[in-house]
């Protein structure tokens, strides 16, 4: 089952989503903006599950790493985690230089992720 967004609480510094696990039973997963550790942080209850982090270089943000626990891989959390950081920089006008391998196909497959695009 893929994650299910629910509606951004704040200026895209926390998501909620649902999704069942094998037994059926429903798991609360919240993504959290975190600007002083530079990523956003997926979590199930406290354990964090995944992330995508990012770096500022002479005044350019670099998406540099999306990592995903594996047992929660496939359901869409890593576009979940990397739409997180790209909210909060298209609020902020900014724009992204996507590093990592899943943020580089995505901004090259999607054109959602055009008005962010640092290459363009």
């Amino acid at each position: 089952m893929q994650f299910s967004k629910v509606k951004c609480l704040g200026f895209a510094s926390y998501f909620s989503f649902w999704v069942k696990d094998k037994r059926g039973d429903k798991m609360d997963i919240r993504i959290i903006f975190n600007e002083e550790e530079q990523e956003a942080s997926a979590f199930d209850g406290e354990k964090k599950i995944g992330y995508c982090q990012y770096e500022k270089e002479d005044g350019i943000y670099k998406l540099t790493h999306t990592v995903v626990d594996k047992a929660y891989g496939g359901r869409g959390l890593a576009g979940s985690l990397l739409d997180c950081l790209v909210d909060h920089f298209r609020a902020s006008k900014k724009k992204i230089l996507p590093i990592c391998s899943y943020a580089v196909k995505k901004f090259d497959n999607d054109r959602k992720y055009a008005d962010v695009d640092a290459r363009n």
